[in-house]
């Protein structure tokens, strides 16, 4: 028989308290856990967002100069002279 299975609870199995903890519980050990996964969540989508911007910037920045005449290196590209 296994040991969920209480014969004077009309065979019905008993659902474990899934918040029983040794020691004191508080509440910060409760939202901790969720509040670290919104957390990252959010500043990962703002970093997405930042970078969006920040492409969308340098590449109107780039066709302003073209349109100007201006020979354009992207960021990153270095240029040498011998």
């Amino acid at each position: 028989m296994s040991p969920d299975f209480l014969p004077l609870a009309g065979g019905k199995k008993e659902t474990p308290n899934l918040l029983s903890l040794p020691g004191r519980l508080t509440l910060g050990d409760l939202f901790e856990p969720a509040w670290n996964e919104v957390q990252q969540s959010v500043l990962g989508q703002f970093r997405r967002t930042i970078e969006g911007l920040f492409g969308a910037e340098r590449d109107r920045r780039v066709a302003e100069a073209r349109q100007r005449g201006e020979k354009v290196y992207r960021w990153g590209y270095t240029v040498r002279k011998h």
